[in-house]
């Protein structure tokens, strides 16, 4: 098998390896740049991209003459899901405001179903806040945005979520649909603000 990784070839012999999985795995841990992902992936000339979790399971490694990787650093896979990242919070945002309206006319089982769903988003922009403040190396102490440091956002964000989470425990749905139309939406917004801005810099 013929392995090229940013259009140079890798000397590596693939022994007990059963399919692609299993290869990308074994050259994510040995031969991908430090801090890159796997971007795009051709095998035989042919594009190769998972329409389903696990495709590359059923990719035998012995149909496999070539298999050209290119990657992408951290930083630059930062930045793109930075420019999809506004479109993202809006949904979220919109998911809240209805939610809000549902505890307010005491539609309790929508609204928890409702508010099942959100749950998950916020925790993943959180985790993908994080992460692309480390792979961005992005200061938050020093970038600012409406004249105040990022930081304060981001703590907000977490303030308002943990509030989120002790009212919900205590069942004051009233006060839960307050916290989520006038302060859990404001703070979405303002990243929404954060992201679009940061993608700005990205063009320049």
């Amino acid at each position: 098998m013929n392995i090229t990784i940013n259009g140079s070839l890798v000397n590596k012999s693939i022994e007990n390896i059963n399919n692609l999985e299993e290869i990308l795995i074994n050259l994510s841990d040995t031969s991908i740049p430090p801090n890159h992902l796997v971007g795009s992936v051709m095998i035989n000339g042919n594009e190769f991209s998972e329409v389903f979790p696990g495709q590359a399971k059923e990719i035998a490694a012995v149909n496999i003459n070539d298999l050209d990787i290119e990657t992408v650093s951290f930083e630059k896979f930062a930045e793109a899901a930075i420019k999809d990242s506004a479109f993202f919070v809006k949904n979220i945002i919109a998911s809240v405001n209805k939610t809000a309206e549902l505890f307010r006319i005491y539609d309790e089982t929508e609204a928890n179903e409702k508010m099942a769903q959100i749950i998950d988003p916020l925790r993943a922009l959180v985790v993908f806040i994080n992460s692309t403040r480390v792979d961005l190396k992005w200061d938050f102490e020093n970038d600012q945005i409406d004249g105040h440091p990022i930081v304060k956002d981001w703590e907000k964000l977490h303030s308002v979520i943990d509030e989120l989470k002790l009212t919900q425990e205590e069942g004051d749905w009233i006060l839960y649909a307050d916290l989520l139309e006038y302060e859990l939406v404001p703070v979405l917004n303002v990243w929404v603000n954060i992201f679009e801005e940061k993608s700005k810099n990205f063009n320049a």
